[in-house]
């Protein structure tokens, strides 16, 4: 096992995930459980039991999930597919649909919604979508336009791409929590 790997799990072993479902149609749990870890280490229980309640063994589960994402012909689907399963919420199920699909979906992340500030009233922030019933057309029509428009706005780059767009503005939320604990 080459452990290093696991060290920048977006750059060395997310790319390996992305062609092993794009191959083989389905995940290992071992794939899909180190998503869960990048995006948040606190729910991975709660998502486990959640899986185990529909199936007899979590590698089947993990496996049943991963294939209907895959055949699902439309991205509201794939969302769709995940969201309903016990356990996920919107964050979780955009962690795993932006490695497995990382040019069509985005993580809806807090730090990232925190940049999405209306110009005309900074202290307006992007609203929370993660409990509304319309929260997958909401997430396609109004989060990703807005992570794309503010990512190319700030980089001043028309073509960056929606991942490195969320990861510009999640990384600029970071910078500026620290310069204003610093500044404490």
């Amino acid at each position: 096992m080459d452990y290093l790997r696991c060290y920048w799990l977006e750059k060395d072993f997310f790319p390996e995930i992305y062609k092993y479902f794009h191959e083989e149609k389905t995940l290992t749990s071992e794939q899909f459980f180190s998503i869960i870890a990048w995006k948040s280490i606190r729910p991975r229980k709660r998502i486990k039991q959640g899986l185990l309640a529909t199936s007899k063994s979590l590698n089947d589960a993990v496996k049943d999930l991963a294939v209907e994402i895959y055949s699902a012909k439309e991205k509201e689907q794939k969302l769709e597919i995940v969201l309903k399963r016990p356990g996920f919420q919107l964050a979780m199920a955009s962690a795993i649909l932006t490695v497995l699909y990382p040019d069509i979906f985005t993580v809806y992340d807090i730090r990232v919604r925190g940049q999405l500030r209306d110009p005309e009233n900074y202290e307006r922030i992007y609203p929370d979508i993660t409990y509304t019933a319309d929260r997958i057309r909401r997430y396609f029509d109004e989060y990703i336009p807005q992570v794309l428009q503010r990512g190319r706005e700030i980089s001043n780059n028309p073509k960056l791409s929606l991942r490195d767009c969320d990861r510009l503005l999640w990384a600029k939320s970071w910078y500026e929590d620290l310069k204003e604990f610093l500044a404490k």
